[in-house]
């Protein structure tokens, strides 16, 4: 894994405010910072920022095409975007 990359993209079932860290479900940041140490940095991965898609199921047809574009950007962008600094 030294000097790969890699990037968590998940989906959820509730909107983004179900995962600000004050309501049923633990900040986004803490769910996948556990994951992008443990899992990633701890086995000599560079962690990119992950891509969540919130609540994709709720989406109209408009809004989904948003997101998977979105998704594809980040995608592409996989050589040049900036890992997140573990310490």
């Amino acid at each position: 894994g030294q000097g790969k990359r890699a990037m968590l993209s998940l989906t959820t079932g509730g909107p983004e405010t179900m995962y600000d860290g004050f309501g049923l479900n633990p900040a986004m940041d803490t769910l996948t910072g556990v994951l992008n140490h443990g899992i990633f940095w701890f086995n000599g991965y560079q962690p990119l920022p992950p891509f969540v898609a919130y609540s994709p199921a709720h989406l109209d047809n408009t809004q989904r095409q948003a997101l998977l574009d979105t998704y594809e950007a980040r995608l592409r962008a996989w050589e040049t975007t900036e890992p997140i600094t573990m310490l």
